[in-house]
């Protein structure tokens, strides 16, 4: 058996195929089902698996279970469901299948035959996953000339990146060979174990490797452990690196990443109200960001491609080696060591996080959340007036914004109608605001039912507030910008006049963000699935 996918609640396309992609074809292929559906698969899922050769994914439904067999590229091998009475989900079921093996042959022979390509080709004949590094005809070839950036400010920062999983791995190192100013010698990865297939593939990319021994029981100690080693051994062994870059296995960036963070670093060196500069904005969604040339402040979790000083590396390292009980690095990074500095975001975000899930993302979290933000695929995109971020002139900047602002009165026009913005007169608006209730102390907050049902209702990061600056969040509404106040706590609420509402959800509203998250439930006819297919034949079986 060579790889299966586990097909979790809406699990989304991109990912499913993503997976398959990487895989070669002959490859014999697994899906399952392994939990309930307490939602519905996605209809271009469904299609999707249909054209690849499954009969019964157009049928399943809560309580089922599901497995199928099939070779890629080429026909079914074995598909069984099992279907659940009316007080308990489907019980498990075994499927028996028999496949007939070809002979061993030589992987890629029309492959040079040199030292290089015969460990590739011996790597390729017993690991998956890694899509055109294994492919016959095409294959990939590393970027092995080093790139400078022109005035480049951040030519000894080096890139650290923590990982264990190959095929990510492969996908991220692809997106930073193609990215500007990428100079593979300045970068360091990290693993918790030795991995053997992490090695051979690293070795073929000509790239370091360093195993923390890292270890706890807890998920976010044992990330943290990870991620301090990581920090602490670069300071060590590179005294030259003025700058850290920290990016995940999971995680793609844009062609001109470091571009942006080379004209972010200037000032990120000059300001001491600045902590770092983040590539990923959690607000940068299609129809919430568009200028790639735009940059902000925002109170910022480090997250999903960011780079700091090595002073304030040296801080996190200083400060985290000592904790004992089980933290979140970020979350400490946030309230405990950036003491009030924010960071740089772009307005477009220059990474994004592809993950399938992990330790805090579901599959279903991956796909309402990371799988539809923007990032900016333009090479040439640069962006500009990055000194205007002082932290004086940006105050001044949105004061101005705010005195000739179009204030969104809530009471009038919820933000929870699907017509919301048809209802708003745009024409002309550079600014629209719109004040949501919030009185806790604004540099604790992180998420009330006010934010949460908000976001949701505006299509955006809902899950907790985050890119906020002194309580404002600012997106777009088209070219218009849209900001997003917390009243009373933040001091931008002085801005908002006496006739103008405050969001602060109803019953109706909250009912109406939900129903907005959750996608739409199927009514299942098992009487018509039995009838085409018959319920028996799903069960397990031997397909010749």
């Amino acid at each position: 058996m060579d790889d299966a996918f586990h097909l979790q609640p809406w699990a989304d396309l991109r990912h499913l195929r993503h997976f398959l992609d990487s895989l070669q074809p002959g490859r014999l292929v697994v899906c399952l089902l392994r939990k309930d559906l307490p939602f519905e698969i996605p209809n271009e899922t469904r299609v999707y698996l249909q054209k690849m050769g499954s009969t019964a994914v157009e049928f399943l439904g809560p309580g089922m279970t599901w497995t199928w067999v099939w070779v890629k590229g080429g026909h079914t091998i074995a598909e069984g469901v099992t279907f659940p009475t009316a007080r308990d989900m489907a019980p498990r079921h075994l499927t028996h299948f028999e496949v007939e093996l070809t002979p061993k042959t030589e992987f890629c022979p029309e492959w040079p035959h040199n030292p290089h390509w015969e460990k590739r080709r011996d790597f390729c004949s017993r690991y998956e996953r890694c899509g055109d590094l294994c492919d016959c005809q095409k294959p990939y070839v590393f970027n092995t000339t080093e790139q400078k950036l022109e005035s480049s400010v951040i030519e000894n920062a080096v890139v650290v990146m923590v990982a264990h999983r190959v095929p990510d791995l492969y996908r991220s190192i692809k997106s930073l060979a193609t990215a500007e100013g990428f100079n593979k010698s300045r970068l360091r990865v990290y693993t918790q174990t030795r991995d053997v297939e992490l090695e051979e593939f690293l070795h073929l990319a000509d790239v370091s490797l360093t195993v923390t021994n890292r270890s706890h029981d807890l998920v976010s100690t044992h990330i943290a452990r990870q991620i301090v080693f990581a920090l602490n051994d670069t300071l060590h062994k590179q005294p030259d690196a003025d700058f850290i870059i920290f990016l995940e296995e999971d995680v793609r960036v844009s062609p001109d990443f470091f571009v942006f963070l080379n004209r972010s670093a200037e000032l990120l060196r000059e300001d001491a109200t600045l902590y770092c500069v983040s590539a990923h904005n959690d607000l940068s969604y299609p129809h919430t960001s568009y200028n790639a040339e735009v940059v902000l402040r925002a109170e910022s979790y480090p997250n999903y491609g960011w780079m700091v000083q090595r002073s304030f590396a040296e801080e996190m390292v200083e400060v985290m080696s000592g904790i004992q009980t089980e933290f979140d690095w970020d979350v400490v990074t946030y309230y405990h060591i950036r003491r009030g500095r924010e960071c740089i975001i772009p307005e477009v975000s220059r990474s994004q996080h592809f993950t399938f899930g992990g330790a805090h993302v579901s599959q279903w979290d991956a796909r309402r959340f990371y799988s539809r933000k923007n990032l900016n695929e333009d090479s040439t995109a640069v962006v500009k007036n990055v000194s205007d971020l002082k932290n004086e002139t940006y105050e001044a900047y949105l004061n101005s914004l705010l005195d000739k602002a179009y204030f969104i009165n809530s009471e009038e026009i919820s933000p929870c109608r699907d017509d919301f913005f048809h209802l708003i007169p745009t024409e002309g608006q550079e600014v629209l605001v719109l004040f949501f209730y919030t009185d806790v102390d604004i540099n604790l907050f992180r998420i009330n039912i006010q934010w949460k049902t908000l976001a949701e209702c505006l299509g955006t990061f809902s899950i907790e507030s985050r890119e906020g600056h002194h309580g404002l969040y600012r997106m777009r509404y088209g070219p218009a910008h849209l900001f997003l106040i917390a009243y009373p706590a933040s001091p931008y609420s002085r801005f908002k006049p006496a006739d103008i509402g405050v969001f602060n959800a109803t019953l109706e509203e909250q009912r109406y963000a939900n129903y907005r998250s959750l996608p739409q439930k199927m009514v299942y006819n098992l009487n018509a699935v039995d009838e085409v297919f018959g319920a028996t034949k799903f069960k397990s079986r031997k397909i010749t």
